[in-house]
């Protein structure tokens, strides 16, 4: 799972450092924000060293999630809800 999320990651990376002035909408635009989303989530959990069920087990509120969320939305255009 990891070398597919890091080859879209690697995708995305390439795709807008290639293409500064193309303005994405829809499916690109969505694409695009998913693998950079999981990029920053996948480092993020090496980092902390987090196993992927980690993300699967309570508590929602785990210092460590609430911590990534953070990070996404400074980072990306994601959103909480």
């Amino acid at each position: 799972m990891l070398r597919g999320i890091k080859r879209k990651a690697a995708l995305a990376k390439d795709i807008t450092e290639k293409h500064l002035n193309v303005n994405r909408e829809g499916a690109d635009l969505q694409a695009l924000n998913e693998a950079q989303w999981e990029s920053i989530v996948c480092a993020q959990m090496r980092r902390l060293k987090k196993g992927e069920a980690s993300q699967l087990t309570p508590p929602k509120d785990a210092v460590w999630k609430i911590q990534i969320a953070r990070l996404l939305t400074k980072q990306t255009t994601a959103k909480n809800g």
